[in-house]
Order: structure tokens, then C-alpha cells, then sequence
């Protein structure tokens, strides 16, 4: 597995099966993933990259690493409850 390292904060990025998710740190080295709608109405990540660079849903492996990430370019608005910034 690859390290972790080098992604942007509220970067969108696309998984091997095709859905973006929005990446966010949630502590230490690791990253949490959000699906566009739930990082929309503050909901829990879908998903979670170790440190060790591996993408987990939930507690269970899904096979893919950080290396299977594509960065689509783009970078979600700033959320805070009541305000939604650039």
C-alpha cells in the first residue's frame, strides 16, 4: 500500500468503481470520505483511509488503496452548519 500523502483537503476524488467522494483529514494521518450528498447535509463518512493508505467502509477492507484514487481537479465548498463558502 501506498503512504498517504499529498491529499488536498476537500479535494474530489473518483474510486475504482466510478463515485466521487470528498476527502477530508479526521485525525492524525488519517482521511475520511464522504459521498457528495452526505458531506452536503454533514453526514458520516462513507469511507476511511489508514495511514497506512488503505480504504476502508466501515471497519472492512475494500480492496483499493490510496494509489487507486483519481483526482477529478476539483474541491467542494467549505461547510459550516448554516454557511456554505468557497
Amino acid at each position: 500500500m501506498a503512504q498517504v500523502s499529498g491529499l488536498r483537503e476537500r479535494g474530489i476524488y473518483r474510486l475504482p468503481d466510478g463515485q466521487d467522494v470528498v476527502v477530508s483529514a479526521c485525525g492524525g494521518e488519517e482521511y475520511c470520505m464522504f459521498a457528495s450528498a452526505t458531506y452536503d447535509s454533514f453526514g458520516l463518512a462513507e469511507y476511511l483511509i489508514s495511514s497506512e493508505g488503505q480504504i476502508l467502509m466501515g471497519t472492512e477492507p475494500t480492496g483499493w488503496g490510496v494509489e487507486d484514487l483519481s483526482d477529478t481537479g476539483r474541491t467542494a465548498r467549505y461547510q459550516v452548519l448554516g454557511h456554505t463558502t468557497s
